[in-house]
């Protein structure tokens, strides 16, 4: 082909695409014009629904407030004309009013005046009568309403209106309005036939304005089309007058300028079309040799790419899966799309101590993985694979005819040529991929190319696959192992305060058969002392959490036990209690509960006992436990009792509670304040 019969095929393509430029700009002028007005228009009807969604339901609210008004006021003038009678029980006045008003009156539809009790007395446009009446007639005063209704007396939907009736403060009934319907039907309905000539006219109005506005936007779009279609036909002359002072004008004179640049290039290129129609034939026969060059570039290129994305496929595949049959599979899928055609694929996986491999194999027609134990085909050892390459094919096994190993299995069963893939991790053979095909000459280095890219991938997954199902089977062995220490921790606890019971029980008996007070309260302190260590194991054996104790649920049961162990008879004394959500180590709970015990025993012994308190006095013991900042607890033990003895030295006293509370404070690392004002206060801060 000439160069002359290229330029003639190039100018009719050109007139063509000029053809289909013209006809596809026209649609689209008039697909934009028409979406700018419906975008505008939906606008206006849109707010204009947006009005009347609010002003009609305020039109009718409006109209019931005027009937609720209306009741209001007819209710009112009969309270007010007949109470006098309506208390003296001279209820002819009242029949005479209402009558006349019901008569008279277009709106009411009835008038029903009802007693407390129930008596009532009806008024309707047909007459009157007297009823006993429950129910919505004697309503809750708090609850008076008004509503619209279906009324059966006179078998209609109506406005009702309940007003209670009182006289100087007598409860004496209520008065029931009923209202005809008739004009606020009416309102509502002139208020829509308005409302729906209001929004023809605006919508129609606003369907105009829209399209005018468009017709404005849009006109320098169509100059700008018309300036392009003279384009298109070759008038390099045309130009596109806009005067709009905005973008469009901008984008005007760039169209313009665009425009006398192509007619200079094309004066230009005019000039130099004969001195270059001598070079065109070689320019033709190099740009075929590029063009061929060019689509060999392409087709490497179109071929690399689509093993890239058959790569990360691969890798996501292997990636999401969690086991090693689920690798084996994805891999199989994706790789037959990568690889050259093969019948079937095997994967050989090596366990660790020299058992036998285990098979997957993989057929393209039936995707589900086939598992065997090694038996049937006897592929190469785990020591003999240590010796070769990670890639190995061969494309003529029946000329080879090996006699042993890998590849003379392969041929027993049919398969002329295969490529297959060692998979090694470290120092660790995993296995191997191996994919057979029976025709002779189906694999390609390519192939072994592929293998080689996610070999090594593949090696990490299964071993990581295997790492995981020991790392399950060692957490599972953990676990019940766990579980087994919480069930003996449990039980160890159980054991201890099972113990200390039976020492306080011994205490208890042995106490029975004293009669020196002194004695008594010695056996009495030692039990409550021992109960505060055991109600701690108690705490814990019962505890989900073995660890640390609720000491709020702690510090109420303790008080609550020694209350009982030393208060009798009808002995006023309230505990107080302000605790903060606080849960200790058994490290902290025991000395802690030890102190709690030494000082509530001693308020309940001593703090009450002034022969001058009054029997009715509201004798407190307070127990605070709170937290200072994020490091410290305090704990306040106050008790509005006869206070400590004058001068009693807390650090030097003889008395051995105290000297136990000084000596566990000091365990805990704790700091010990006592006030002795209007009562006792001890007041203890530790470090968390």
């Amino acid at each position: 082909m000439t160069g002359a019969d290229h330029a003639l095929n190039d100018a009719m393509s050109i007139e063509k695409t000029k053809k289909k430029s013209r006809i596809r700009f026209s649609l689209v002028k008039s697909r934009f014009l028409w979406k700018i007005v419906l975008l505008c228009w939906s606008s206006i009807v849109l707010t204009i629904i947006a009005f009347l969604a609010v002003i009609i339901p305020l039109q009718k609210s409006t109209a019931v407030d005027r009937m609720d008004n209306e009741a209001r006021d007819i209710a009112s003038t009969i309270i007010i004309a007949n109470s006098s009678a309506l208390i003296m029980g001279d209820y002819g006045v009242v029949v005479d009013y209402c009558v006349d008003l019901v008569r008279n009156s277009n709106s009411i539809q009835y008038l029903v005046i009802t007693r407390k009790d129930g008596y009532s007395m009806l008024f309707t446009k047909e007459g009157w009568e007297q009823r006993t009446l429950s129910g919505m007639w004697i309503p809750d005063t708090t609850r008076l309403t008004s509503r619209i209704t279906y009324s059966s007396l006179v078998r209609s939907s109506i406005f009702h209106k309940t007003v209670c009736f009182t006289y100087l403060g007598i409860y004496w009934g209520f008065a029931h309005v009923g209202l005809s319907l008739d004009k606020y039907q009416a309102s509502i309905r002139r208020t829509v036939a308005s409302m729906t000539w209001v929004t023809i006219l605006l919508a129609f109005a606003g369907f105009v304005v829209s399209a005018y506005f468009a017709r404005k936007i849009t006109n320098p779009i169509r100059i700008l089309d018309r300036a392009a279609g003279r384009i298109a036909q070759g008038d390099l002359n045309a130009q596109a007058e806009i005067h709009t002072g905005d973008e469009h004008e901008s984008l005007a004179r760039s169209f313009n300028t665009m425009t006398d640049s192509l007619r200079k290039e094309r004066e230009n290129l005019e000039a130099k079309v004969q001195e270059r129609t001598s070079l065109l034939q070689a320019m033709n026969v190099q740009l075929i040799n590029e063009i061929s060059v060019r689509k060999k570039v392409e087709e490497s290129l179109e071929k690399y790419t689509k093993r890239l994305e058959g790569m990360q496929e691969i890798d996501r595949g292997i990636i999401t899966a969690k086991s090693d049959q689920e690798i084996a599979s994805e891999t199989f899928k994706l790789l037959s799309n990568q690889l050259s055609e093969f019948e079937t694929a095997y994967l050989v996986l090596y366990t660790s101590g020299k058992g036998k491999p285990i098979i997957h194999q993989y057929v393209p027609r039936d995707p589900e993985l086939k598992k065997s134990d090694g038996k049937a085909i006897f592929f190469d050892t785990e020591d003999e694979l240590r010796t070769m390459p990670e890639i190995l094919f061969e494309n003529q096994l029946d000329k080879k005819r090996p006699s042993r190993g890998t590849e003379a299995a392969l041929l027993r069963l049919g398969y002329r040529s295969y490529v297959r893939s060692l998979l090694r991790f470290k120092d660790e053979m995993i296995g191997q991929f191996i994919f057979a095909s029976t025709n002779p000459g189906r694999f390609t280095e390519e192939d072994g190319e592929i293998l080689t890219q996610i070999s090594g991938q593949l090696a990490v997954a299964f071993a990581q696959s295997r790492l995981q199902e020991h790392l399950r089977a060692q957490t599972a062995v953990l676990q019940k192992s766990l579980k087994e220490k919480e069930v003996l921790l449990k039980e160890i606890h159980h054991r201890v305060k099972n113990n200390l019971q039976i020492v306080s029980s011994l205490l208890n008996l042995q106490s029975r058969g004293l009669t020196d007070k002194g004695l008594m309260t010695v056996f009495k302190d030692s039990q409550t002392r021992i109960r505060s260590m055991a109600l701690v194991h108690e705490k814990l054996y019962r505890s989900k959490d073995l660890s640390h104790i609720d000491l709020r649920e702690y510090i109420v049961n303790l008080s609550d036990y020694i209350k009982g162990t030393y208060v009798r008879g009808s002995s006023r004394i309230r505990f107080h209690y302000d605790l903060e959500d606080i849960s200790l180590s058994i490290d902290t709970v025991i000395p802690l509960g030890l102190i709690f015990n030494e000082l509530i025993s001693n308020a309940l012994k001593y703090a009450f006992n002034d022969p001058g308190f009054s029997q009715d006095r509201d004798n407190v013991l307070s127990i605070q436990l709170m937290r200072r900042g994020r490091k410290h607890l305090v704990v306040v033990v106050k008790d509005n009792g006869i206070g400590l003895p004058k001068g009693l030295d807390i650090a030097s006293t003889n008395s051995l509670g105290l000297k136990l509370v000084n000596s566990l404070v000091k365990q805990i690392n704790g700091n010990l304040q006592v006030l002795s004002e209007n009562g006792s206060k001890f007041t203890i801060v530790f470090p968390l």
